[in-house]
């Protein structure tokens, strides 16, 4: 389980949000500094964010979220980047944006993802569940 301080946040596949010409930098955060399933920070352009990403349980693929998204994943992760280190922060394609004035939880155990965004008071005000375990997969033609 890993916390995130308040802001806001792209969820979904961090290949969609981040610069291609930046994707080394993440990936060499991620799994170069082994920081899957926990929060890190990052710099990219000068700017520097709290980000957190972990594997999916089957790949790439599209994946419901509780929150009736269908997350599209190119890089078989899904993760939390904060907007200012978006290369495009109006873009929410084949993700969503997530409002955390106080702050975020976010845990994933087997391919279950829960992202808890805290209310005033630390506890979590809403939750979004994406599973991506067995059946969970939506073909291209869905997603």
């Amino acid at each position: 389980m890993s916390f995130l301080k308040a802001g806001t946040y792209y969820l979904g596949d961090p290949c969609y949000a981040i610069a291609n010409k930046q994707w080394d930098t993440f990936t060499d955060k991620t799994i170069g500094e082994r920081k899957m399933g926990v929060t890190f920070e990052i710099t990219i352009n000068g700017k520097t964010g709290q980000c957190w990403a972990d594997y999916t349980a089957y790949g790439d693929g599209g994946y419901g979220g509780s929150d009736g998204v269908i997350y599209g994943v190119d890089s078989g992760s899904i993760g939390l980047v904060p907007v200012q280190l978006m290369e495009n922060p109006e873009d929410f394609e084949d993700g969503s944006k997530v409002e955390a004035p106080y702050g975020l939880i976010a845990c994933s155990i087997d391919g279950c993802f829960c992202i808890d965004i805290l209310g005033e008071n630390g506890i979590a005000a809403s939750r979004i569940e994406i599973e991506t375990g067995d059946g969970q997969n939506f073909e291209d033609s869905e997603w």
